[in-house]
């Protein structure tokens, strides 16, 4: 076998994804109730932007194949075939996701909300590259980049430590490259490549943890000031390792929350349409208080989704329907 691949499921890792899509459906919550106090300035929102996304990606990187490669045997032909067909497989997992629900939240936008929401033709037309009209979709173009980028790295065998340099690197470009798409791509591959470095760690030491304690307060300390791009790093990746070391070694895990782990391309496409009509029900009832919005908002967006996962796997008819979220996934 000319090339190899490794990959494996944790439950304690679909828990923490878990944890990790509730808090990326609590944060855009918040962004998006500044008429009641919340918005992006709102101070927890602010927390969870400091390492839900570092936290996702590290996960990502966790999970992702190892490629290696023999060789001796493996000709030019094979590499290109492999990469030909990761590719492939890869647009298939990430951008046709992105392009179903990205155009069908734009044609939500543009033909039902006419008039109220500053959505364009050109918008849609230009989504199969522009995420502007579907926002969230920024992370699944990053992500689509980001493996391609890691698994070329890996199939040309360039050393661990000149991959973690690239990374570096480019998370320093992106905080002066302001720059549709490649900025995201920049600021999270860094997150992406830890994950993948943490798998083959099974034990932290205690010199590493007091470095992950110490980056915590000093990324705090900066981010608190000024909103530190720095400081979120120093956040971002030392929580996100306290937090992959702690359920890995404890091997933390709740049905729930790896159910939504799991399958969390379904709630991260679909809770801005559960989110939505309870906004629209509180206010028409004249309620004006933010952490009734935030919660009945969140509880509805999880509650819903995983009756979504649930009626998917247990209904024939709906089966079908998991290729509208995972289009590469094989029936089983």
């Amino acid at each position: 076998m000319d090339i190899q691949n490794y990959k494996k499921r944790y439950d304690w890792l679909d828990a923490l994804r878990g944890i990790a899509i509730i808090l990326v459906i609590l944060g855009h919550v918040i962004g998006g109730l500044e008429q009641f106090g919340g918005g992006n300035g709102h101070y927890l929102r602010q927390i969870v932007y400091s390492f839900h996304m570092p936290l996702m990606f590290m996960i990502s990187g966790y999970v992702v194949k190892n490629y290696t490669v023999d060789k001796e045997n493996a000709s030019s032909n094979v590499y290109l075939s492999y990469i030909s067909d990761f590719i492939k497989k890869t647009l298939l997992s990430l951008y046709v996701p992105y392009l179903i629900w990205g155009y069908l939240f734009w044609a939500v936008k543009y033909f039902i909300y006419a008039g109220n929401e500053s959505v364009t033709l050109t918008d849609g037309l230009n989504l199969f590259w522009n995420c502007s009209a579907w926002v969230p979709g920024w992370y699944l173009l990053a992500l689509l980049f980001i493996r391609i980028m890691d698994m070329l790295m890996q199939l040309a065998n360039l050393e661990l430590k000149y991959q973690g340099i690239f990374w570096l690197l480019l998370y320093i470009l992106g905080g002066f490259a302001d720059i549709y798409l490649i900025s995201n791509i920049c600021g999270f591959g860094v997150f992406f490549f830890v994950g993948r470095c943490l798998r083959n760690k099974h034990k932290f030491t205690g010199w590493e943890a007091a470095l992950c304690f110490v980056m915590f307060i000093a990324g705090t300390a900066l981010y608190i000031n000024d909103h530190s791009y720095y400081g979120k790093f120093c956040i971002g990746i030392s929580v996100s390792i306290a937090l992959v070391s702690l359920f890995s070694r404890y091997d933390l895990s709740n049905r729930t929350l790896s159910l939504l782990g799991k399958n969390s391309m379904i709630p991260y496409v679909l809770h801005a349409y559960f989110t939505i009509p309870f906004r629209i029900i509180l206010n028409r009832a004249g309620c004006s208080q933010l952490y009734i919005y935030v919660i009945v908002e969140s509880v509805a967006a999880v509650i819903l989704s995983v009756a979504v996962m649930v009626m998917i796997d247990k209904v024939r008819f709906f089966n079908k329907f998991i290729l509208l979220f995972y289009p590469a996934r094989k029936k089983s």
